[in-house]
């Protein structure tokens, strides 16, 4: 659980993205799903609903 009321905090979440080629990419991030292993695609915000500009995309 993570809890705050400050508008920093002092740690770092780590995740890493395999993407098909075998290439990873790590970089700050917070999930709170269970993966499990399972495979997702990888996609554009603007590319998956028509609710999205590309400025909120981004």
């Amino acid at each position: 659980m993570l809890t705050l009321e400050a508008s920093t905090i002092d740690r770092r979440f780590i995740d890493k993205v395999i993407l098909g080629n075998g290439k990873t990419l790590v970089g700050n991030a917070i999930n709170g799903f269970q993966m499990n292993g399972s495979i997702f695609p990888l996609v554009f915000g603007k590319e998956v609903t028509d609710r999205c500009n590309e400025h909120s995309a981004k």
